[in-house]
């Protein structure tokens, strides 16, 4: 039996509804990220102790990011496919991938507790040797939220196949404030290792919240095992060969880890701040398209309706594109006000504000580039091809590692974030290219002309932040929110000026979509 595929305008406004629906929980899950940040940094600035925490954290993160990039991917095909046929064999195979991913996190995180000192001294070879006992505690506790983290990531995956997509998502923001809430209840006692435990008690709060959604919509879980069954097969080879290539491309963040210990105290705090302030925008908007399009995708590519799943490819795109690209640009030039009122307040002092701002305009740059590139890489997935994207992920690997040992060589910590920027346009050119069999994408053009038009956003945001600082008081974190604020509003309308003359007209098609108004083939933008 095919899969019932949405037509026309219904795939398109499913795709806008549920894309909005997730950046709304994703938004939140990513305010609640960096509010936990906004505390550790007050709580304990940019020094040798949160260096120390942040190497800890590498492995596992790793670990985190690759289950988070791989479970949904992997699994929803499988599990839509059975939905549409086989509703109650879809249980049983989700019970039997929850029990198996729960076993598998479960010996890993034992490895890891064991293994803990060697990770410490390889990840912060560079490190002070007096850290290396405190380091090694945290990458124990910090471990121990896998196993909780694997079972939420099957259950989302099983309820994004029943597009049931803002539980899922709200389970993050409760993680968050978990970790926040044992943070401030223990940081007096404990210290930094307060964080370490808060994210284990968030990893349990978001299984808990996921199982529940589970259970609401009739979910029925049997204590079942069977390494044989076909459909846990292909889901596990699919999930494995995933997991290998975001492995393949996350591992640069280790290898960045790495060098970063050898730089001054502080380097590895400020580079994962950065990172981590730039990533909200890929956190948002990049997995809610590719979440919300991945069912869709999955049934045209089942169904074999070619032309549909080129449609929804490129409303992804376009969504994406006309979203980051500015809010990127905006992003990299209001980077010094931003990380000011964020981080600038307790021990987090301005020197360290000067050198997190100048990274995270560097970060910037390529984050719509990651977002894209998770989108382009989705439609091998749905024809259970993992392994293009898995060569394509070595290629960015090595890449990145080229760059950053290079570029770190020349320009120290900003070195290292040049390089995650160039290794993510690179990859997008190339996962761009890696569909050029499909045909009709006009991806090119479209990127061109959102670029530019953000770039005038972006230049625009920048002079407005200059021109303010001669203007009013920008030094504290009122100031600088005040003049942000106004100077980003002022880029955004000059965005949507210059991307209604260059002809991106994605702005009324979203609204045509959320009130349900406009033909099928013009909101789609089919035509074009």
């Amino acid at each position: 039996m095919k899969p019932m595929l949405p037509k026309g305008e219904g795939a398109g406004r499913a795709i806008v509804r549920h894309s909005a629906i997730i950046s709304l929980f994703n938004g939140l899950g990513v305010l609640g990220g960096l509010v936990l940040d906004m505390v550790m940094a007050a709580l304990f600035g940019a020094g040798q102790a949160t260096d120390g925490f942040f190497l800890a954290f590498t492995v596992p993160q790793f670990i985190m990011l690759v289950l988070q990039s791989s479970y949904v991917n992997a699994l929803v095909p499988v599990l839509t496919g059975l939905r549409e046929g086989e509703p109650a064999r879809a249980w049983t195979v989700f019970s039997r991938l929850l029990n198996l991913s729960g076993l598998l996190m479960g010996v890993l995180a034992v490895l890891g507790w064991l293994s803990a000192g060697r990770i410490t001294a390889l990840v912060g070879a560079g490190l002070d040797p007096s850290l290396h006992g405190e380091v090694t505690w945290l990458t124990r506790v910090l471990f121990l939220m896998l196993p909780p983290l694997a079972l939420a990531e099957v259950m989302r995956a099983q309820l994004n196949a029943l597009e049931r997509f803002a539980v899922p998502a709200a389970a993050n923001v409760l993680r968050y404030v978990g970790a926040l809430a044992t943070l401030l209840a223990g940081y007096r006692a404990w210290g930094i290792r307060a964080l370490a435990l808060g994210y284990v008690v968030g990893a349990l709060l978001q299984a808990g919240l996921s199982a529940v959604a589970v259970a609401w919509v009739g979910g029925r879980y049997r204590f079942s095992w069977s390494l044989s069954d076909p459909d846990v097969r292909v889901a596990m080879r699919l999930f494995a060969v995933r997991a290998g290539g975001i492995g393949l491309r996350r591992s640069g963040l280790i290898f960045e880890r790495f060098l970063a210990s050898f730089l001054p105290a502080g380097s590895v705090t400020a580079l994962s701040y950065a990172r981590r302030v730039s990533l909200a925008l890929f956190q948002v908007f990049a997995n809610s398209v590719s979440t919300a399009t991945l069912p869709t995708l999955s049934a045209s590519a089942q169904a074999e309706d070619w032309p549909a799943l080129r449609r929804n490819l490129r409303l992804g795109y376009r969504l994406l594109s006309y979203v980051t690209w500015p809010v990127a640009a905006l992003m990299a030039a209001l980077s010094v006000p931003l990380v000011r009122v964020l981080f600038q307040r307790g021990a987090f002092e301005a020197r360290d504000t000067t050198l997190t701002a100048a990274l995270l305009a560097i970060y910037a740059l390529g984050v719509p580039a990651l977002a894209l590139v998770e989108l382009l890489l989705t439609p091998h997935y749905t024809w259970r091809d993992a392994r293009t994207p898995t060569y394509h992920m070595a290629w960015m690997l090595g890449a990145n590692i080229v760059l950053a040992w290079a570029l770190m060589r020349l320009s120290g910590a900003y070195g290292l974030a040049w390089a995650s920027t160039l290794t993510a346009l690179l990859s997008m050119a190339r996962g761009y290219w890696l569909l050029r069999h499909l045909g009709g994408l006009d991806f090119g053009s479209y990127t061109a002309r959102v670029v530019g038009a953000a770039c005038v956003a972006g230049l625009a945001a920048w002079g407005g932040w200059l021109l303010a600082g001669h203007l009013v008081e920008t030094g504290s974190a009122v100031g600088a929110l005040l003049a942000s604020a106004a100077t980003g509003t002022l880029g955004g309308l000059l965005y949507l000026l210059a991307g209604q003359w260059l002809g991106l007209d994605e702005w009324p098609r979203l609204v045509q979509w959320v009130w349900g108004t406009g033909g099928a083939r013009q909101a789609i933008g089919d035509e074009r």
